[in-house]
């Protein structure tokens, strides 16, 4: 479906037959055998970011619309809802469902960590992972028909001021639009009115209903500027498309109230753009999205940890964690494990290695504490020494480096790097690299611990040391640590370059083209694997998208006779572009 057309008329040409199977509840199963396909994918998977993205295509086809929650972490009814939303059977049109936005701020319950991710769709910065996140939502927002975000706000929205509650300045209750009819063709009042009436006639209790909040963003008399900074406005203004925040309100107690009923205000926003979606039993599946995780068991290097007693980890070892909950609900919560001090560090993206003790572990679900762990460090005699320089001690890509003072460490744009510390030293060194700010608000020069992407562009230049290759550029770091000697480590970072692709036919047999941007490449009709890059630095950093769908290594795609695919490549930690080619489907003869 075209994005110039008013949804509207996708809805009105509908069969009728289809429209039968939908009652006023919207969960009757339809009889006919489901033609559904849903695919997970996510994006920045190998680092403490990651992005679940779930693509489901209906049995009908249609328009293709983009829900999110999650997007600030302190709001658990959006990502719930979101959650809730890919168990959904889809009859008609497409989703993109984004349930947790931001993973990190979630796991912490807290509403940002570095910047306020709804606030960085105005321009592409590259600073905070933050960035990092809304460079990837804005290609898939672009990929949509529509959106639907999904938030919690506090308060009640009114237009008039009744008390401190409910107020013109409050936002919960409302189902928010950025302006009432844009360029012309995207009638979101009408959208929203049409939605209201059908919505709050299921909501018994009249100060719980729902009312539409026009920011009326694009004005200069707006009383809410900030909002030009965020998805929705990027998703009208940018993509073209039409969007509309849903805000439940944090000032209402009981979580399972809001998830229902945002659930229901997303499926009519849905049903107005063009895509039906049906659920067998709404209210047993909220019971169950809202259990919490059962029998979850956590190990380290394999072994696992004791949830009743002590368990003893060996100090300086490298540990790999791992946490399961059986069994698990269908709201699929999110682990995270901590270490005191650790900054913020998800034990369970990465490899790491302790080198100071910590009396406990603390394991968190979406953000709720689940379990404590209490350790006990085995103080085996160390093999290795070093008698003058200090040594510092890094992750990089997950696997431990250690590099005394003076060395250079050399990696590729984009590996994701962890400063821990310095072998044998105090359990607060201050290890900066320079250039790079890791906490906003306060700079105390201490990035240890931080998870860093090397990218150039998320350093002030003037820090950056001269390099003597072409291409490359370097950077370094400085323990200042008070009262310690002040020492270095470089880091010297290549260009990550993608020389060609592998693909393999679907007679097995494997072929190289060699990646040049912009080119077109003769493929002849059928179907082929993406096996791999040719690169120096490996497959695993290099995202694949296909016509605008993300693809792993060693999935596939088939062109037909006179059709042309779209092959592009990200940097799978930033989502920054490396080209792109074309497949055109060629009969040979």
């Amino acid at each position: 479906m075209s994005r110039g057309l008013d949804l509207f008329t996708f809805r009105q040409a509908k069969s009728a037959l289809l429209l039968a199977v939908i009652v006023l509840t919207g969960f009757i199963q339809p009889q006919k055998a489901s033609c559904q396909v849903r695919e997970p994918y996510t994006f920045f998977s190998q680092t403490q970011f990651p992005l679940e993205t779930i693509f489901i295509q209906g049995d009908q086809p249609g328009p293709t619309v983009m829900v999110q929650g999650g997007i600030q972490g302190d709001e658990p009814a959006g990502y719930q809802t979101a959650e809730l939303l890919t168990r959904a059977r889809v009859l008609s049109g497409n989703l993109i469902v984004v349930p947790r936005a931001n993973l990190p701020a979630i796991l912490a319950r807290t509403r940002s960590v570095n910047v306020d991710l709804n606030r960085r769709f105005d321009t592409d910065y590259h600073q905070f992972y933050e960035d990092t996140l809304a460079r990837a939502i804005r290609y898939l927002v672009r990929q949509s028909d529509a959106l639907i975000h999904l938030h919690e706000g506090s308060g009640f929205y009114n237009p008039e001021h009744i008390d401190s509650l409910r107020n013109p300045q409050r936002y919960g209750q409302s189902l928010i639009i950025d302006t009432a009819v844009f360029q012309n063709r995207i009638f979101l009042a009408r959208t929203v009115q049409q939605v209201l009436p059908r919505l709050n006639a299921k909501i018994a209790q009249a100060t719980y209903h729902f009312q539409l909040f026009n920011t009326k963003t694009h004005s200069e008399t707006s009383q809410h500027p900030e909002q030009r900074k965020s998805l929705t406005y990027f998703a009208l203004n940018e993509a073209n498309i039409p969007a509309v925040a849903v805000e439940v309100s944090k000032d209402i107690a009981s979580l399972e109230w809001k998830v229902r009923h945002q659930f229901r205000a997303t499926q009519k926003l849905l049903q107005q753009f063009g895509v039906d979606i049906v659920f067998p039993d709404l209210s047993l599946m909220i019971n169950q999205t809202l259990m919490e995780p059962q029998d979850t068991t956590c190990s380290v290097n394999s072994k696992p940890l004791n949830p009743r007693g002590t368990s003893t980890i060996e100090l300086k070892s490298p540990l790999s964690f791992a946490c399961t909950s059986s069994p698990e609900s269908l709201f699929s919560p999110k682990l995270g494990l901590y270490a005191p001090g650790g900054h913020g560090q998800n034990l369970l993206q990465t490899q790491t290695l302790m080198l100071h003790p910590s009396e406990t572990l603390s394991l968190v679900a979406d953000g709720k504490p689940v379990q404590t762990f209490n350790l006990d460090w085995s103080r085996a005699d160390q093999p290795l020494y070093y008698s003058s320089e200090p040594v510092f001690v890094c992750s990089l890509n997950g696997e431990i480096r250690l590099l005394p003072a003076g060395d250079e460490l050399e990696a590729v744009e984009g590996d994701r790097l962890v400063l821990l510390g310095i072998w044998n030293g105090e359990p607060d060194e201050v290890l900066n690299l320079k250039g790079y700010v890791s906490q906003t608000g306060y700079n105390s020069g201490q990035d240890a611990g931080h998870e860093i992407v090397l990218y150039p562009e998320i350093f002030i230049q003037r820090y950056l040391l001269q390099s003597r290759h072409p291409g490359d550029w370097r950077c370094e770091v400085v323990r200042e640590t008070p009262g310690k000697k002040k020492s270095r480590m470089t880091i010297r970072v290549l260009p990550r370059k993608v020389r060609g692709i592998t693909l393999r036919s679907e007679q097995e047999r494997s072929f190289v083209l060699p990646f040049e941007p912009g080119a077109q490449c003769s493929l002849q009709p059928g179907s082929y694997t993406l096996e791999q890059v040719l690169a120096k630095e490996g497959t695993s950093l290099v995202c694949p998208v296909i016509q605008g769908r993300p693809r792993s290594w060693g999935d596939s795609f088939s062109i037909n006779e006179g059709e042309d695919k779209i092959l592009q490549l990200f940097l799978a930690t930033t989502f920054e572009p490396l080209g792109q080619m074309t497949f055109s489907g060629t009969k040979r003869y």
